[in-house]
């Protein structure tokens, strides 16, 4: 994995995007801190594709059941207390 800073990102697309079409990976630096990867669609680490906002909200809480007779308002209160 190469690693490439904002700055050179910015100048150098096209060239970059070229090298990731042909499967480097690119890892990015910004302010001396890596912020990110640039890897190609066929390499993608976990081989599913991207989740949705809305997939990532369903996921961690599932269905979620009051319990009868109370709102979420309710719970909201009553934990708050």
């Amino acid at each position: 994995m190469k690693s490439v800073s904002v700055k050179r990102l910015r100048e150098e697309l096209p060239a970059i995007l070229k090298d990731v079409e042909e499967g480097e990976e690119y890892l990015i630096i910004y302010r001396s801190k890596p912020v990110g990867e640039i890897i190609p669609l066929k390499k993608r680490r976990s081989g599913r594709r991207m989740p949705s906002f809305y997939d990532l909200l369903d996921e961690p809480f599932g269905e979620i059941r009051l319990p009868e007779g109370k709102s979420s308002l309710d719970l909201i209160r009553d934990d708050r207390r």
